[in-house]
């Protein structure tokens, strides 16, 4: 039986010591809910409490409910995972990639955020470049071998072009312009805020909807989902927490002045990115977790097939690329495998993601387990966060 108090005395002792301002927990097993809670303040300057209606920055874990979405079109026949981007999008068929002669370091992992790549300030002058002998497939963006922003190169150039006015069509023209940093399905990495962009105006040039639009009518609506998306209402824009920075034991809002959000916040200009936009409740995120537990099917509905959904989840029919040791890339999802540095106490074929500002999810089909946590601090790791380890730990001592 699960241990609430170990978990309140966690998620107590990160929000005594200002780490956090706040969170929200949802565990399920054998899809019944055998956990809900929520801690400390979603606002802490105007005393407002976390709560089921506390509205989260989900940043990188809008991935995997857009890569759900490119999925439900392959299952319509629409999109096939191996067709080339350049079928979609034009621009892309003359991609450039940097030939690397060791003086430029590629992707490696940071031990201390397995998501970020390690690269100098500077780009240097004397770079080459080839044709790719590659194109870009569609897989290729899912699973983070595409080779557009996720080494040094590619990343350092979206950051000094892409500008936080700019609309999804017009971020997508920038990246086709980019520089490969590796050639298209050699290697993997983490594209942080280029691949599923891209995804994601895929989704709008094939079912001529809007992103928001198509994820509303095809995949919000059939699961109930009321308060999670790009257009949260008017009426619960007072249940957005504030986004928090902890230092020494001080928490400051940056709500308005972090980088990634300046770059990505949908209720500014209405752009919404497919790598990192959506905001949403972790009741509503419980929904996307119910329906990757279920695998593809949500109250006895099938949303997604069975072969789309072992597509995104499966080790076996997915390139063993390691994102870190002993976790590959899944279709919007990480996969752990048996010898693993990181995320330890989960199963092998455990998947699901985290995003920027401490949201988390992970689903173990075997022991038959989900977790959605909902954090609205600023630095404290991404996928790298102390907080989602240890409460992996706690889990799985007693599920």
């Amino acid at each position: 039986m699960l241990d609430s108090k170990q978990i309140d005395s966690l998620m107590t002792d990160y929000i005594n010591r200002k780490e956090i301002a706040g969170a929200g927990i949802i565990i399920r097993k054998e899809d019944e809910k055998v956990f809900e809670s929520y801690y400390g303040y979603a606002d802490i300057e105007n005393g407002v409490r976390a709560d089921e209606n506390t509205i989260y920055r989900l940043a990188s874990m809008t991935k995997p409910i857009v890569a759900l979405a490119v999925m439900m079109l392959v299952d319509e026949g629409k999109i096939k995972l191996d067709d080339l981007l350049s079928e979609y999008l034009p621009s892309f068929s003359r991609m450039r990639v940097l030939q690397n002669d060791g003086s430029f370091v590629g992707y490696q992992p940071n031990k201390d955020n397995p998501t970020a790549p390690l690269f100098k300030e500077d780009i240097p002058s004397d770079l080459n470049f080839s044709p790719a002998s590659n194109q870009i497939t569609i897989k290729h963006l899912l699973n983070h071998s595409s080779g557009l922003g996720q080494g040094p190169l590619s990343t350092l150039l979206v950051d000094k072009y892409i500008k936080k006015e700019h609309s999804l069509e017009e971020r997508v023209q920038i990246f086709s312009e980019l520089p490969l940093d590796f050639e298209p399905g050699t290697q993997t990495g983490y594209s942080a805020l280029v691949a599923y962009d891209i995804l994601g105006y895929v989704i709008e040039k094939v079912s001529g909807q809007s992103l928001n639009d198509f994820l509303r009518d095809r995949l919000f609506k059939p699961l109930g989902i009321l308060n999670l998306g790009y257009d949260v209402s008017e009426n619960n824009h007072s249940h957005l927490a504030k986004l928090y920075e902890s230092n020494n034991g001080t928490l400051t809002d940056v709500s308005e002045t972090e980088k990634l959000w300046t770059l990505v916040n949908p209720l500014r200009s209405g752009y919404c990115s497919g790598s990192a936009g959506m905001l949403g409740t972790i009741e509503d995120y419980d929904k996307i977790a119910q329906l990757f537990l279920n695998k593809g099917v949500y109250n006895g509905a099938r949303l997604l097939s069975k072969d789309s959904y072992l597509s995104m989840t499966s080790k076996e029919l997915n390139a063993p690329l390691e994102l870190i040791p002993g976790v590959i890339w899944g279709l919007g999802v990480i996969i752990s495998g048996q010898e693993k540095e990181t995320h330890k106490m989960l199963s092998e074929g455990t998947y699901g993601w985290s995003g920027a500002y401490g949201t988390h999810f992970f689903v173990d089909p075997l022991k038959k387990i989900s977790v959605v946590l909902g954090v609205n601090c600023s630095n404290i790791g991404g996928a790298a966060s102390p907080l989602s380890l240890a409460l992996e730990e706690i889990v799985y001592q007693y599920c």
